[in-house]
């Protein structure tokens, strides 16, 4: 994993058009965002977490306890 410092309105590139950039920060939380091509999904990881159980709980029939989710 790389790890980097950055401030406020300073940003990152990535291969294939991808520029993320540090917008606020505010106690604990940073708001990034986010410059990318449209055909490329951008989801929030927790979010994958639980689409990806729903799509489990709709082939087995069994919906089961929802995976918590960090606030």
């Amino acid at each position: 994993m790389l790890v980097l410092s950055r401030k406020t309105n300073e940003s990152i590139t990535i291969e294939g058009g991808v520029e993320i950039k540090v917008i606020g920060v505010s106690g604990n939380r940073v708001k990034l965002g986010i410059e990318a091509p449209a055909s490329l999904h951008i989801a929030r990881t927790e979010l994958l977490s639980i689409a990806s159980h729903l799509c489990v709980a709709e082939t087995t029939g069994s919906f089961g306890p929802t995976p918590t989710t960090k606030p």
